[in-house]
């Protein structure tokens, strides 16, 4: 397991939306490309990159009541990012996600996004080297 890094379980290519969109269009784009998430680039070039989650979303603008065409993306995305570089080890992607309580970390090179590693993917890649292992162990 430790071999296996976020460059393996990526997911390419990513979605983007504009701070200054509302958070209405933000879940349109999500809902079209089938994803849970968006990343928000910067609005000025030496600025941070965030992220907009279907949970952003649910916890800072559904449940208090508030309406999607009225909230900007800015108000609901977390920033800056939590992410990794390429050559994270699954194990530490994990540990990540727990110790910060998230479900996704941007992968990084560059201080550029350029792939997604989600909890699904982290688990599944566990899932399928736990169970290739048990496999060859039986032969």
């Amino acid at each position: 397991m430790s071999l296996l890094t976020a460059r393996h379980v990526m997911r390419q290519p990513l979605h983007t939306i504009q701070a200054a969109d509302s958070v209405a269009l933000a879940v349109r784009k999500m809902q079209i490309n089938r994803i849970s998430s968006l990343i928000v680039p910067p609005r000025y070039a030496d600025g941070a990159y965030g992220i907009i989650t279907k949970h952003d979303v649910l916890g800072k603008v559904v449940a208090p009541g508030r309406d999607p065409l009225r909230v900007l993306v800015r108000e609901a995305m977390s920033s800056p990012l939590i992410s990794v570089d390429p050559d994270c080890a699954l194990r530490r992607c994990a540990s990540l996600m727990m110790l910060h309580r998230i479900r996704r970390l941007p992968v990084m090179v560059d201080g550029h996004p350029i792939g997604m590693v989600s909890d699904s993917d982290v688990f599944d890649a566990l899932l399928n080297f736990h169970t290739e292992a048990a496999l060859s162990a039986s032969l």
